[in-house]
């Protein structure tokens, strides 16, 4: 019987031996990971990390408007062009979530952007801008006093200069946050109910686009 412990006993340690190391590059490779984030994106990006390691950019955004404490309904699932419709009593959002790498220009109006990539690399691009005014008229459709903000969210690093695109509407994620918690803290112009009755009348709409 002893013999058996024994074996046993030296097939575990055996496999310790073997685990051991493992297990703590693992650990080593995730708190690299944290301490990078944290440094790269800042305090408010890395607390979404630590809810959601969804590759979805999308939700990681969701996850950081939600963590504002103030009223606030967010869409996702519409038949606009944005990636998000936040609607909140402070005001109305319609936000674009695009990545680019390099310098892009261009003009509001146009429905492409030139994006150089490198030196000899240029391709053209949706303009988010141009396809953000079409859903902001959209919404105005339903209440032409609406106050609306259009949004683009892009990586840190990328130069962008679009003519009548003011930098207040150009974010990347850590900036984004800070001007959503301060904007949402503002002064409040619409009550719940309104917002509650939008959202439903926005919902119902964009299942009768999807329908036709």
């Amino acid at each position: 019987m002893s013999a058996v412990v024994a074996a046993i006993s030296s097939f575990i340690m055996a496999i310790l031996k073997v685990l051991l190391p493992i297990g703590i590059v693992v650990l080593i490779m995730i708190a690299f990971k944290i301490i990078y984030r944290y440094h790269k994106y800042g305090k408010s990006e890395f607390r979404a990390f630590q809810k959601t390691d969804n590759i979805k950019f999308t939700d990681m955004i969701k996850c950081m408007i939600n963590e504002i404490n103030e009223f606030k309904i967010i869409i996702e699932e519409t038949s606009l062009y944005s990636d998000l419709l936040v609607l909140s009593e402070t005001g109305i959002y319609l936000i674009k979530i695009m990545k680019y790498q390099g310098a892009v220009t261009g003009e509001k109006n146009s429905k492409t952007l030139k994006n150089k990539v490198k030196e000899k690399i240029e391709k053209e691009v949706d303009n988010p801008f141009y396809y953000l005014e079409n859903d902001k008229k959209i919404l105005l459709g339903l209440d032409n006093n609406l106050q609306i903000k259009t949004i683009l969210i892009t990586n840190s690093g990328v130069n962008i200069s679009i003519d009548n695109v003011s930098k207040n509407q150009i974010y990347n994620v850590a900036n984004f946050y800070y001007m959503m918690e301060n904007d949402l803290k503002g002064t409040k112009i619409y009550d719940k109910l309104y917002l509650e009755s939008l959202a439903k009348l926005i919902k119902e709409r964009s299942v009768s686009d999807v329908n036709k």
